[in-house]
């Protein structure tokens, strides 16, 4: 491992960070136990990463570029209100289904992470709350849909796509399509 490449030795640092944030919680875990995990050795990690806070920021980032890459095209198609919504939700679902290990870093850890060491972690929740309301706002312009608060749709429609990840993660005979097309057709 000593002659492996910085980007990969990083990416390795990565891995092992979000498997012990997802695992521990931000507040249990330590760099000793990430530096074991990635094979390497701790001064390794914070030469990459000034202090665990910054470790956990790059790998909070990493998610949320990764999240962001499947919701690219999204935005700009063209098409019926429900078919945004659907493939939204589904785009928003299956990754954290793929990947549970950036939910439970993203989506439950970070409130806490805020509080105890007053992080401000809301960048990306916050770029898809501006995503969604400005595809409410262009539907209500062209008539697709009635006028409606736009940041109220939006933060319902992120409350909606987090309680059906919930469901399929931690519930038992949920169907993903089925929850999905109930929540397109309450939307």
């Amino acid at each position: 491992r000593r002659n492996l490449p910085e980007n990969e030795r990083k990416e390795m640092i990565l891995d092992a960070a979000l498997e012990s944030f997802a695992t521990h919680g931000y507040d249990t875990c330590n760099v000793d136990a990430i530096a074991e995990l990635a094979g390497t050795g701790k001064g390794t990690i914070y030469r990459h990463f000034p202090s665990k806070l910054e470790l956990f920021a790059a790998v909070v980032e990493r998610g949320h570029t990764a999240l962001l890459q499947r919701f690219a095209n999204l935005v700009e198609e063209k098409c019926e209100v429900a078919e945004h919504i659907t493939t939204g939700l589904t785009q928003f679902v299956d990754f954290f289904v793929e990947y549970p290990d950036f939910y439970r870093v993203m989506m439950i850890e970070q409130p806490e992470v805020r509080l105890s060491v007053n992080l401000d972690m809301d960048a990306g929740y916050q770029h898809f709350l501006r995503e969604i309301t400005a595809a409410v706002k262009e539907d209500i312009r062209a008539g697709r849909i009635k006028k409606v608060d736009s940041e109220f749709a939006a933060e319902y429609f992120l409350s909606l796509m987090k309680l059906i990840v919930e469901r399929q993660l931690y519930g038992k005979g949920h169907s993903r399509r089925k929850d999905i097309r109930e929540a397109v057709e309450i939307t």
